[in-house]
């Protein structure tokens, strides 16, 4: 998906004209400006699914400085790279000619060793329909293509900061029947797995260790997101998908007007029925 804006062919004019598209072997491994000795393996691995090579390029240009790109012009090429190189984070472009970007999301979501991988989008649109469907198939962020290239970085920088703080915590946390474990990525509710993309598996992990206590969204954003930039509106529907996902736990996530949120031990008798056993009270209910 083409974007004609001038910051960006700028910073494309220059580049050389040997680079070979979609070809992992020509992602580098990180400028060190001669100051460096660190080996390609030192870099985070950042894998770009798009397939307009001027975007690839770019991306390339604003990331190859400290990140290893590795580079797909369409969707099978994404696939194979992404499983057999494990990036530690794709950008995905939804606008991907011979597959929907929101399947290819879908797909990586449902494979063992791609599932955790985060994804940012990196599209044309920001309609919003549009992209509560990428959430929905396991998006952790967007920017726009229009937005300045220090937004794709801010965010990318954002992403891979929290996964490197993530380790730096407890593995294992408990909050009533909701167990989340960081050193495999992993939720459970009353011994079920969850899926959960790792956006909102931080996020979930963040008011656990915060239960109890009115969170603000500005806390939350620097918290989770870093204040890489985005609106409320994001934090509000990453919101309404984890709730929806954690169906069963004991605890909820309420909404302080004006505050922001709190994650507390749900009471039934203002929730009406017992949390436990759902389906066992539709039955008798049908009897």
């Amino acid at each position: 998906m083409s974007v004609n804006s001038t910051h960006e062919s700028s910073m494309l004019n220059h580049r050389h004209a040997s680079s070979q598209d979609g070809d992992s072997k020509n992602s580098r491994p990180g400028r060190s400006g001669g100051r460096s000795s660190h080996s390609a393996r030192e870099f985070k691995r950042i894998l770009v699914i798009d397939d307009d090579k001027g975007i690839l390029e770019l991306v390339d240009e604003l990331l190859s400085y400290r990140f290893t790109v590795l580079k797909a012009l369409d969707a099978s090429t994404g696939l194979t790279l992404a499983a057999s190189e494990r990036p530690d984070l794709i950008i995905l472009d939804l606008g991907l000619q011979n597959q929907s970007g929101h399947d290819l999301c879908r797909i990586l979501r449902e494979r063992h060793e791609t599932k955790h991988i985060p994804i940012l989008i990196y599209t044309g649109s920001d309609d919003i329909e549009n992209l509560t469907q990428a959430f929905a198939h396991g998006a952790d962020d967007y920017v726009v293509k229009n937005a300045k290239p220090r937004e794709l970085v801010a965010r990318v920088l954002a992403k891979i900061r929290r996964l490197e703080e993530t380790a730096e915590t407890p593995d294992v946390i408990e909050c009533g029947n909701l167990v989340v474990d960081s050193s495999r990525l992993e939720t459970t509710v009353a011994g079920q797995t969850v899926a959960l993309t790792v956006l909102e598996f931080n996020l979930l992990r963040y008011f656990v260790l915060n239960k109890n206590k009115v969170i603000s969204r500005d806390k939350i954003l620097d918290a989770v997101w870093k204040n890489a930039g985005i609106s409320n509106r994001t934090i509000d529907t990453h919101m309404v998908f984890l709730r929806k996902k954690l169906n069963g736990f004991d605890h909820e996530f309420s909404t302080v007007y004006g505050a922001g949120y709190i994650l507390k031990k749900m009471d039934p008798a203002i929730n009406g029925t017992s949390i436990a056993a759902p389906e066992k009270s539709a039955a008798k209910s049908k009897k």
